[in-house]
């Protein structure tokens, strides 16, 4: 079965919740949400206008800390996020 992984437009447009809500009855296996603002209250506040449901699919940009605080899937981090001890908080509770 084909996998579709997609990332969000860095920047808010018109129409996409709606747009992102009808790939995911469509399959979309995983959203990776990337805002030009990526706080955890912005991601929040923009998770806020999808269904619960989908949040097992969504992966922040971001660290493990603000996916936990999220409630979703996971994070995709930048390498620099790693260098030096890894606290515990991020280590994998949850395999894929």
């Amino acid at each position: 079965m084909l996998k579709l992984y997609l990332t969000t437009c860095p920047d808010d447009f018109a129409g996409e919740y709606d747009d992102i809500e009808e790939m995911f009855k469509r399959g979309l296996s995983r959203l990776i949400l990337k805002k030009r603002r990526g706080t955890a209250d912005d991601y929040e506040r923009w998770l806020l206008s999808l269904p619960m449901e989908y949040r097992e699919r969504i992966w922040v940009w971001g660290t493990p800390d603000t996916a936990e605080q999220l409630d979703v899937r996971g994070c995709v981090a930048e390498a620099g996020s790693f260098m030096g001890e890894v606290p515990e908080s991020w280590k994998r509770k949850r395999a894929l």
